[in-house]
């Protein structure tokens, strides 16, 4: 799949906006202990999916053929949580 210039200025706008929130968020927790790094690291891969590439329905949470994703990396999670709210 070639996604078109549209979708990847999509998911750069999203990844910015997600790094933004995983600092925000680390900030207001007053977490020292956040792993911002491993957060950081998969901002790009986590905007290109929700935002790009994975077939989802935020509206229809149950829809059967919907893409599944899951993240082993738990250093990522704000990662992951910026992601959902930032899908499409």
């Amino acid at each position: 799949m070639n996604p078109g210039n549209e979708t990847i200025i999509r998911c750069e706008k999203a990844a910015l906006r997600m790094r933004i929130n995983v600092l925000r968020l680390a900030h207001q927790a007053g977490s020292k202990g956040a792993h911002l790094g491993g957060c950081l690291s998969i901002i790009e891969i986590m905007a290109t999916l929700y935002c790009g590439l994975m077939n989802i329905m935020p509206g229809n949470p149950k829809w059967r053929s919907r893409d599944r994703f899951i993240l082993s990396k738990g250093d990522g999670s704000l990662a992951h949580y910026t992601a959902w709210k930032h899908r499409k």
